[in-house]
Formats: C-alpha cells, structure tokens, sequence
C-alpha cells in the first residue's frame, strides 16, 4: 500500500501538469507553435542537464565495474522487445506505416520523458543513475529501429548517426568527466541541477499541450487504441516482470525493468511522422489514452508486481 500511495501520488503531480499543457492549448493561452519550442527545450537543454548531473555525480570508476550486470539485463529487455513487438502488430494494422506505428509503440514505452519523472518521484535520484544505464540499449533501440518504424521509407539519415543527439551525447560528456574526476565550479552544478529539476513538469506540460491539439471524440473512439493500451499498460509489464524473475533478474534491476516496461505509449508517434506529413491521429489518441489510464496503472504495477 505505501508503494501503491507513494507512486500514485507521483502520478497524481504528473498528470496535472498533463491537464495543465491541455487547458494552456486549447485555451489558447500559448501560440500553436509552442509545442515544437518546448520539445527543443526539453530535449536540447533540460533532459542533458538532468543526465549531465546525474552522471557527473554517480559516473565513477568503480560504480561502472559494478554495473556490467544493469546493462546486460538492459539489453536483453530491448530485445525481447522489439522481438516481440513485430508479431504482436500484425491484428492491429495492414502491412504499411499504421503497422510500424503499433509495432514501434509495442516495443517502446515513454520511459524517458515519464519513466524519468516516475523513477525520480517515486525512488530518488540515487537509483535513477542506475535507471539511465539500464535504459541506454532501448535508447539506442529508439534513435535507430525506432525512427525507421516512424518516418517513410527513403527518408531520414544513417540510423548510427541518430545516435548523435543531445540526450546520447550529454551521457557521454557526463560519464568522461565523471570518470576523469573534474570537479565543475559550484555555479555549474548549481546550473544543471536547476535545469534538471524542470524536467518533469516541462516535459508533462508537452504531453497535454500536444494531446490538446487534436479533437477528444475522435481519438476516444479507436478501439485498438484501448487493445494496444492494455497491452502496454498491464500485459507487457506482467510478461517481462515473469519472465525476468523466471530468469534469476535481481530485484533491484527488476525494479528498472518495470519501470521501463510499465510507462504509457510516448510522443514520438506523433513527433516523427508529424515532421513528414504523415496521419498524426493514432498517434495522439495512443498518448491521451494511456498516459490518462496510467495513473492507475502504473501505481497498480509497481504496488503489485515487485
């Protein structure tokens, strides 16, 4: 129940900032472009400073030979996720762009933007370093496979070279100095801590701002919506949380496991295939549905399952 109350209200703080990007749209209140200003900022300046400090901080020698089983684990979850993913879209689409939208949404859950926020509520920042590491192969898994599934055939740049963005890119800077020892002058930390503690609320008010958009009753009636939802929400979580502890999954890296697997379907259904041109409704229906549904859910998840 303590673990039940103390995620749900997590939750709780998370999705009123959801309501709150919601009302700010369709409302009006910012210009129709503030989506793509507060995407920029999350990702190019909030999200690093929050992996820079954490990684500066926790990134040492012996912490990263003490890790080796974290990243194993995490790679064996990346996958059996998308392993997994491309039989279990073929009911919900035709071969074509709709299917690669479901197969990606099967594969990966929004466990950065949610799952950081979620790790850092619910456990602290001592266990969200461990999160970071533990999620890095289905990041990799998101800048490649992922962006292929989202954007039409032919377009795009070399998958490797995706890899080359902020939040990889901050991880790496963060580590080396980590692991060099360089103290940064206190003005710095003080800076990146600043900017790590908007992670959350910014990237919960995106989620509602992008939601808003678009009309309710058309995105409330698709019914493989709900399907991939429940799939997501409680099938996926229950699969790997067996499967994993069938496997010997020690219960501490089980508790990243979960919360990679247990997060609603993210943004980048409806981020990538909007910069092509491409139908954006699935997409944004997946978001407003599972994110709302996972205040319960997720809760439910962790209170239960570990």
């Amino acid at each position: 129940m303590a673990v039940f109350l103390t995620t749900l209200n997590q939750m709780a703080v998370l999705f009123t900032f959801i309501l709150i990007g919601f009302l700010l749209k369709k409302k009006q209140i910012l210009p129709p472009d503030s989506a793509g200003v507060l995407s920029k900022l999350e990702t190019h300046i909030i999200m690093p400073a929050l992996i820079l400090n954490t990684f500066i901080t926790k990134c040492t020698v012996d912490i990263i030979k003490s890790k080796a089983p974290v990243v194993l684990w995490g790679v064996a979850l990346a996958l059996i996720s998308v392993i997994a993913a491309i039989p279990l879209a073929v009911p919900f689409a035709k071969k074509g762009p709709l299917r690669k939208i479901y197969c990606y949404s099967i594969a990966v859950a929004n466990s950065g933007f949610m799952g950081n926020a979620v790790m850092i509520g619910v456990f602290g920042n001592d266990i969200f370093f461990d999160y970071l590491i533990f999620t890095m192969p289905i990041n990799m898994i998101i800048y490649t496979w992922g962006v292929s599934q989202l954007i039409p055939d032919g377009n795009g740049k070399n998958p490797l070279l995706r890899l080359i963005n902020p939040v990889c890119m901050s991880m790496v800077i963060g580590a080396a100095i980590g692991l060099l020892g360089v103290r940064l002058p206190a003005f710095a930390s003080t800076v990146l801590s600043s900017a790590a503690a908007c992670m959350a609320p910014l990237a919960m008010i995106l989620t509602g701002f992008t939601i808003g958009g678009y009309s309710l009753k058309a995105l409330l009636t698709d019914k493989k919506i709900y399907a991939v939802t429940a799939l997501r929400l409680v099938i996926l979580p229950v699969f790997f949380v067996f499967l994993f502890r069938l496997c010997g999954m020690p219960h501490d890296i089980l508790i990243l496991a979960l919360c990679t697997v247990a997060m609603p379907l993210g943004l980048n259904t409806v981020v990538f295939p909007a910069s092509y041109g491409m139908d954006t409704s699935t997409g944004a229906g997946m978001a407003l549905i599972s994110h709302t549904l996972s205040v319960i859910t997720i809760p439910l998840c962790f209170a239960l399952l570990l």
